[in-house]
């Protein structure tokens, strides 16, 4: 077994150092991608909770125009039935002159 020097093992740290500051960068970057990740987790969560509420307004909407619906018809058959009403007076008045 070869034993190292006070000298050797100061050799190989200067070597290491480079590779010190390069994984700190590593680091850095891989905390910086974990922070960026968990925002777009935040964001997912926002975009789902947007789209539940659209889901519900969309429902709401179509629940509006399905009453809006029906008071069409019915006054499209209060006004056919105005107009019957108005024929047959009409008709009515001029048998009676």
């Amino acid at each position: 077994m070869v034993a190292l020097t006070k000298e050797d093992l100061q050799a190989i740290a200067t070597l290491l150092q480079p590779i010190h500051g390069q994984l700190d960068g590593l680091e850095s970057s891989v905390t910086d991608v974990k922070t960026d990740v968990e925002r777009m987790g935040a964001g997912v969560s926002e975009v789902k909770a947007d789209v539940a509420q659209l889901g519900a307004d969309v429902s709401e909407v179509n629940r509006k125009l399905f009453e809006v619906e029906i008071r069409v018809s019915a006054t499209c058959d209060f006004a056919l039935e105005a107009w019957a009403k108005s024929v047959e007076i009409r008709k009515w008045l001029e048998r009676a002159r």
